[in-house]
């Protein structure tokens, strides 16, 4: 073997190698897309029975409490806590939404939007195939995501 042949078999194999690894770059994370959208699945009727709980506790003890000086802090503390199991009903709903409207590439897409590009992506979607409903699902828990979030925060600065 000559050393240009040899040159180019080397060149051959490192422009293969390098093509393997990043095929093998991207399909490592579409593997734990589609795990996270198999989970998401397979959690989102035991999280949504606890987010609903939570938002059931918060409404009838919580933000009652919160007009009591001495338990004001703790109920604000806990609301805004709370905002963040909200958020996490919101991300999964909406990620699974993103995956059966449009599908895996726009769940890549809106994860590359700071990991939350999913949420108004799944609202366009539900606008564009007319889910009324889960529509104004995604809006209920986004309010309450940042509704909590907010009046937990405002309370406990009031508070101190």
């Amino acid at each position: 073997m000559n050393i240009k042949a040899k040159e180019m078999a080397e060149t051959i194999g490192g422009m293969a190698i390098s093509v393997g690894m990043l095929l093998l770059g991207f399909l490592i994370p579409a593997i734990l897309i589609i795990g996270v959208a198999r989970f998401s699945a397979w959690v989102m009727p035991w999280l949504s029975y606890v987010m609903w709980g939570v938002w059931t506790i918060n409404f009838f003890l919580f933000l009652p409490l919160v007009l009591i000086k001495k338990t004001r802090q703790l109920s604000a503390l806990v609301i805004w806590f709370s905002s963040y199991i909200y958020g996490a009903t919101l991300w999964l709903w909406a990620l699974l939404l993103t995956y059966t409207l449009f599908g895996m590439f726009w769940v890549i897409v809106g994860l590359f939007i700071a990991g939350i590009g999913v949420v108004p992506i799944a609202i366009i979607g539900t606008l564009v195939h007319a889910e009324w409903i889960l529509f104004i699902e995604l809006l209920i828990l986004l309010s309450l995501t940042y509704g909590s979030r907010v009046f937990g925060m405002y309370v406990l600065e009031k508070n101190n």
